[in-house]
């Protein structure tokens, strides 16, 4: 029996499949006989959290990927890697940034440097598989041009390299357990974001499910942004099902971000009809005027379409040294942040978590001898016998705000964020309000405000004007990670969105 559940933004899509999921135990189905799919690591930690169980416990709550991997019984170092695409590019005298560019192992537009063709090669070669289409149909969704008689040679070379190694690749698994791989002994089968999967997922999805009694597939065809790389949101919205929900609430979405979301939606030609409410907060939307000037005191999301303007955007924060998460951030590292915090919160609130303290004394240096002027010598013993401790349990004296900038000498990673810090404050940088990122880093998330910028590549804006549905979808998600207010930027070019 198919139930086929579909969840606007913010309806609680993913509360919903962990609420049947506890029933579905509750009613005496054995944990171990459940699977739970995701589309990404970090919605696997989540739902697993959500259930208060151990990973032992509900073995099959993983991604596609790491099912094939476990059941295949592959080793690890046969997977192929970005620092392994990396050396086989320079092997064979071409570029490659070693960035996967496959949304679905969470690697997308995570380089710091911008992808390169040979990179755009990679992407199709996976979107070809997924999608289950030759080269040259698959080349279309380029947005740049390239020799077809390259891309076969690439094609071939990345081939035979992968063969002569003995690596897979992550679409690799998927090919292999549809070939080899045999059904899991389940009763119940869970599939989240079912409007991303590729043609290809949706065959490992039909091998691993045959033993399943019930299966549930969640997604929202609106959200589906990962056409570019092999997804067919139209196998979800074809989905034959026994039962269908509507998840009819949001509880994300204000009422103006709300009501410009579904202008927006409104001018997808091919999706499944459906009516959501927003929450009771009136919202606004307006233009974002110069960013440098906005006051952000709220989690703010700045979403980009291209690479090269998410560069541009970062640099303006970076010179104006406001606290971002986001491209050439020094604040991107979790060690930095939660030293920052752990200082703050021991000369502040006279407390601090351990693993924090443990992260914050990596960055003070010591001498010869290992002894500090600042430090304890006692400290790290107590870190392991307590979760947290007082100030002076880690101080020798309590240090004040601008001792810091004594304490984290200059050869010290966290000397690159004092500029942050004499600017702003140690918590601002600890907890910076901003993230600067993608739209298709932002699927799945939410903040009070969501700053959008209109501008895109020519190479996008060609491809809209061919495939309008697909960049509608696109900003569609832009504007529902939006909680409170949405703000539209001027574009700076002369290719845009216009909402």
């Amino acid at each position: 029996m198919m139930t086929k559940i579909i969840g606007p933004p913010g309806a609680g899509k993913t509360w919903t499949l962990m609420e049947i999921l506890q029933e579905e135990v509750s009613n005496g189905t054995l944990p171990e006989r459940i699977a739970f799919l995701t589309f990404t690591r970090a919605a696997r930690i989540e739902a697993l959290t959500r259930t208060g169980k151990k990973e032992s416990e509900i073995p099959f709550l993983k991604t596609i990927h790491s099912i094939c991997y476990h059941q295949l019984n592959i080793c690890k170092d046969q997977i192929v890697t970005p620092k392994k695409v990396n050396a086989f590019g320079q092997k064979i005298g071409i570029k490659l940034t070693g960035a996967e560019l496959d949304p679905w192992i969470e690697e997308f537009e995570r380089s710091i440097d911008s992808p390169t063709k040979d990179d755009f090669l990679l992407q199709v070669n996976h979107r070809g598989r997924h999608r289950k289409i030759m080269l040259k149909e698959a080349m279309k969704s380029l947005p740049l041009e390239i020799d077809y008689k390259y891309a076969i040679w690439f094609t071939n070379a990345y081939r035979d390299w992968k063969n002569i190694m003995g690596y897979l690749d992550y679409t690799d698994l998927l090919t292999k357990y549809v070939e080899y791989g045999t059904p899991l002994d389940i009763d119940v089968l869970f599939i989240d974001e079912a409007q991303d999967l590729s043609p290809l997922q949706w065959d490992v999805v039909n091998v691993l499910g045959a033993k399943a009694k019930r299966k549930y597939a969640c997604g929202d065809d609106d959200q589906a942004i990962f056409n570019w790389a092999g997804a067919d949101s139209h196998v979800f919205q074809n989905l034959e099902a026994d039962n269908v929900r509507v998840l009819s609430q949001s509880f994300r979405v204000s009422q103006a971000v709300h009501s410009l979301a579904m202008n927006i939606v409104s001018r997808i030609k091919h999706r499944l009809e459906k009516k959501y409410l927003p929450t009771n907060s009136k919202g606004a939307i307006s233009e974002a005027g110069y960013l440098m000037d906005m006051n952000f005191n709220k989690k703010t999301f700045i979403l980009f379409r291209n690479h090269y303007r998410g560069a541009v955007i970062a640099q303006s924060f970076k010179d104006s040294c406001i606290p971002f998460i986001g491209r050439g951030s020094p604040l991107n590292s979790i060690d930095i942040r939660a030293s920052l915090y752990a200082f703050y919160s021991l000369i502040v609130k006279n407390e601090a978590q351990s693993d924090q303290i443990k992260r914050l004394l990596s960055f003070i240096p010591s001498d010869s001898k290992g002894s500090n002027d600042w430090i304890k010598p006692n400290v790290r013993s107590l870190l392991k016998e307590k979760s947290t401790l007082t100030c002076d349990q880690v101080f020798i004296r309590k240090p004040t705000v601008n001792e810091w900038f004594v304490m984290v000498s200059k050869g010290s990673a966290l000397w690159s964020v004092n500029d942050y810090i004499r600017k702003n404050s140690i918590l601002d940088c600890a907890l910076p309000k901003v993230e600067i990122l993608s739209i298709h880093q932002s699927k799945g998330r939410e903040a009070h405000t969501v700053v959008i910028d209109p501008e895109m590549s020519r190479a996008v804006w060609l491809s809209m004007i061919n495939d309008p549905d697909n960049e509608h979808r696109v900003q569609y998600v832009a504007i529902t990670r939006a909680k409170e207010r949405v703000m539209l930027m001027t574009p700076d070019g002369n290719f845009s969105y216009r909402f």
